[in-house]
This record gives structure tokens, C-alpha cells and sequence, in this order.
């Protein structure tokens, strides 16, 4: 009787729910806005068709079954009221109206405690192309199998949920390109998984416009954040990232779970200024960083986070991951420029020695007015304490090619502004200068220390090629033996 009881009321509680959501019969029908408020039960008005005949509203949810469609037309202004109007897609879409439309949250809230609308793609919706929209205080997940492309659209005003989600799903590949984001408070654009589900999914984010968006609530979230794992490419190209001097954080890449897979990772060409840092890539991959421009990124409170490019454990313990490359990139005006944290990380940072190698990297980097001072237990943006490069590996690692700050050429000055074995001597060295060959000891009783390869494995004795020797006064030379 107690669980007849139960079972009762459970569905009561059921229908409750349900009692606000119209669900479409899923029989292969498409429905325009104009068609869904002719149909009184979808909750769809259309309340002054006379003088203004393309504005639509909804104070309930939606569901889109699987076979049918969704159609937002040219002009199509839709308004939603608060978390109560939701749109919930299982089937397909057609949101590529030619001039533009609109779907807006109507909220009784404001700043933090506002609570936006949203529209889900949930698994088993197909793939979609969203072309010229605007979204208002309302955000977009994509939970299904299916691919995404969306293009020239704008996201706006949006509290307290990512403005653009994907919740990845193998083997699906998305497209981002040109899209603006405005005063959207959490994350602009975000690529997760969950730890039952490893990230399988590969997204290209293109020529993408992202200002004022993320706040100090957000702890340092990166405003465009992507989880990279498996065998499709992630890409990051010539997006504009403009912050508000908060907390947040610019553009990151990382394998949180350290799925195996090929891992490639492109970030090419963004700028990114005013943020907490500007780019950082994290976990296992193989990473390309090359001619991003990162100025003015110092506002965290961390001081390793308060850098213009991050790379921290690209190289995982069982070995998921390369050496990350960068290359042409302008990294100015943060606490750190260069943070590369890691046992096993390694990064390429200029080697014009080994032209016609695989790498061979001019360098070209530009690091320039970058520094930080601990004032009162915390750290702060200061030029009194430069930092250019900070190497917190074991490895030693290449910067030849680059041009650094406050005009520095000889080695004195060059040194003063890098922090690696001189600085520590846990840490590897930063092997700056075209033929460098350190400081060569006349003291008979110096004795050879550690001997590595251009890898940064050590070696018992030299090997053929270009050999590391640390001797026991501190000096350091390059030996090539054929």
C-alpha cells in the first residue's frame, strides 16, 4: 500500500512538472514561431499581431521532439520569460534568418542574481548551422551527439550560466566562428566533459569578438575555455579577447583528465588584453602558441596566474603530450611572461641552431615590461622585479631569437630578467643566446656535474649531437660530438 502510495504521487509530482511544457507530437513537422502561438497549448503568443506581428513570447518551456523542426524566421523576436521559458531542442533547427532574429530572457532580476533563459540541444538533436541570431540574457548548450556550426552571431547580457556550451560528445566537430560576445559574466565560450565521460570532441573558434565578459566571481575562468582530448584538432585563431581588468582569465586549452589521443591544439593569432592572464594551455597535448599578441594581462591574485602565456604539465607522467611550441608571439605588461610550471613540461621557445630541423624555431618573441613584487603578503604588477621567463621545470629549455625587455642585449641584462637555474638551481636553464656556450671554468678541480640532450633526458656520458654539460662551478656549456 506504502509503495502504491509512493508510485502516486510521484506521478502526481510528474504531471506537476510537466504541467508548463508542451512537447511537439514528433511527426516530422516543422514549426514556425507564427505557428507554435496558433497552437494554444505550446504556451506561444503572439500579443500585438497588428503592429508588431514578428514578436513571439513564451512564459513556459518548449520541447522539439526528435523528427521535428524549429524555424526562426527573418525579424523573429522572441522573448522568454525568466528560467521559466526554456527551449529544449531534440530534433533540428533552422536559425539562419538572412538580415537577423532575436530570442531574449525577460528577467524580473538583475546583475548577479538574474536568472537566464535557455536553449538546449540535448543527444539526440541533429546537427545544426545557427547563422545571424542574437541571444539576450539567455544561453545556448549543446549536449547532443551532432555537430554545431554557428556563425556572426551575438550573445549579450547573460548571468550565471556559460554563454555558449558544448558538453562534448565523440566524434563530434563544431565550428565557432565570428561570433560576438557582450557582458557575459561566467565563460563565453566553454568546451567540458564530465568524469564519466572523457572529451572526445574536437571545435574551431574563429575571428570571435569577446568583451567584458567574465567578472570576479568567476575565480579566474578563462573566458573562452576549451577541454581538449582524443583525436580531433582543437584550433584557436584570430579571436579578440578585450577584459574588464577582473579576475578572469583570456584563452585556455587543457586535458583535465588526460585523454590519450593525438591532442593538437592550435592558438594562433588572438589578442588578448586586460585580463587576469592571457593564454595557457594545460595537461596533455601537443600545443602550437605562435603570434598572439598578450599586453596587459596581471589582474589575478596568484602571481603564476598572472601571466601573458602559461604552459603548465603539457607532458603527463605517462607521457600524453609534447613539447609545446611558441613562436612570434608579443607577451607585455603582466607579472610573468613566459610560465612554464611542470616535472615533465617542456617547451620550445626559440632553437635556430638546428636549421633544417624539425626544431628549428626562429623564436621571434617579444617580451617586454613584465614583472612582479610581493607587497604585504601578496603580489603585485611591478617593473622593479622583472620577469620575462620563468622556467619552473626541472628541464632546460631554448628562447634563442627573442627580443627582451627594457631593451636588454648583453647577457647580464637578458639574465636579470629570467628565472631558471640561476635563480634556483632546482630549475633547468634557459639557453637564450645564438651559440651560446656559458661560461668556460680555468679551475683544474671543476668536474662535469650533469650531461642531457636537447631533449632534456640526462646521460651518463656525452652522445652523438649537441651535448649539455653543467660543470661543478655553475658554468654550463654546449658540446657537439659527431
Amino acid at each position: 500500500m506504502k509503495k502504491l502510495l509512493f508510485i502516486t504521487i510521484a506521478v502526481m509530482v510528474s504531471i506537476a512538472a510537466m504541467a508548463d511544457v508542451w512537447i511537439s507530437p514528433g511527426q516530422g513537422r516543422t514549426y514556425t514561431l507564427l505557428q507554435l502561438s496558433q497552437i494554444a497549448a505550446s504556451g506561444v503568443k503572439r500579443p500585438l499581431p497588428k503592429l508588431a506581428p514578428q514578436a513571439f513570447t513564451l512564459n513556459d518551456t518548449i520541447v522539439i521532439s526528435v523528427n521535428d523542426t524549429l524555424e526562426i524566421e527573418n525579424k523573429d523576436n522572441f522573448q522568454l520569460k525568466d528560467v521559466s521559458g526554456s527551449i529544449f531542442v531534440d530534433g533540428a533547427v533552422k536559425m539562419s534568418p538572412k538580415d537577423s532574429a532575436t530570442i531574449r530572457c525577460i528577467t524580473t532580476f538583475s546583475g548577479e542574481s538574474s536568472k537566464p533563459g535557455q536553449m538546449v540541444f540535448r543527444k539526440g538533436a541533429s546537427n545544426a548551422i545557427i547563422r545571424n541570431m542574437r541571444f539576450e540574457r539567455i544561453s545556448v548548450r549543446w549536449d547532443s551527439d551532432s555537430s554545431l556550426d554557428i556563425r556572426n552571431t551575438v550573445f549579450t547580457k547573460i548571468w550565471n550560466r556559460n554563454a555558449l556550451q558544448f558538453v562534448s560528445r565523440p566524434p563530434a566537430q563544431h565550428i565557432v566562428y565570428n561570433n560576438t560576445f557582450i557582458d557575459c559574466h561566467k565563460v563565453a565560450i566553454s568546451v567540458n566533459s564530465t568524469l564519466t565521460k572523457k572529451t572526445e570532441c574536437g571545435i574551431d573558434v574563429q575571428g570571435n569578438t569577446v568583451l567584458n565578459c567574465g567578472d570576479s566571481v568567476s575565480n579566474t575562468m578563462p573566458v573562452i575555455d576549451l577541454m581538449v582530448g582524443g583525436a580531433l584538432p582543437v584550433s584557436v585563431e584570430n579571436n579578440t579577447v578585450i577584459g574588464n581588468k577582473f579576475d578572469a582569465g583570456g584563452i585556455r586549452v587543457y586535458n583535465g583528465l588526460n585523454t590519450k589521443g593525438e591532442n593538437n591544439v592550435l592558438i594562433k593569432g588572438n589578442t588578448v588584453k586586460g585580463m587576469a592572464f592571457g593564454i595557457n594551455v594545460t595537461g596533455g597535448q601537443a600545443a602550437r602558441i605562435i603570434d598572439n599578441v598578450c599586453e596587459d594581462n596581471h589582474y589575478a591574485r596568484n602571481t603564476f596566474l598572472g601571466y601573458a602565456i602559461g604552459i603548465m604539465n603539457t607532458i603527463s607522467a605517462n607521457g600524453i603530450g609534447k613539447t609545446t611550441w611558441v613562436e612570434g608571439n608579443t607577451m607585455k605588461g603582466s607579472q610573468i611572461g613566459l610560465y612554464v610550471s611542470g616535472k615533465n613540461t617542456k617547451a620550445n621557445v626559440g632553437n635556430v641552431e638546428l636549421s633544417g630541423s624539425s626544431s628549428y624555431n626562429p623564436g621571434n618573441n617579444k617580451l617586454d615590461q613584465n614583472g612582479f613584487e610581493q607587497v604585504d603578503g601578496g603580489y603585485i604588477y611591478s617593473l622593479n622585479s622583472p620577469c620575462d621567463l620563468y622556467n619552473n621545470t626541472p628541464n632546460d629549455m631554448y628562447a634563442e631569437g627573442n627580443t627582451w625587455g627594457a631593451n636588454a642585449t648583453t647577457d647580464e641584462e637578458i639574465r636579470a630578467r629570467i628565472r631558471d637555474f640561476y635563480f634556483k638551481d632546482m630549475l633547468g636553464k634557459v639557453w637564450f643566446r645564438i651559440g651560446q656556450d656559458g661560461v668556460e671554468s680555468t679551475e683544474a678541480d671543476v668536474m662535469i656535474i650533469a650531461i642531457y640532450d636537447l631533449q632534456g633526458n640526462r646521460h651518463k656520458t656525452v652522445t652523438s649531437g649537441i651535448n649539455i654539460v653543467r660543470y661543478s662551478d655553475g658554468s654550463i656549456r654546449k658540446i657537439m660530438v659527431r
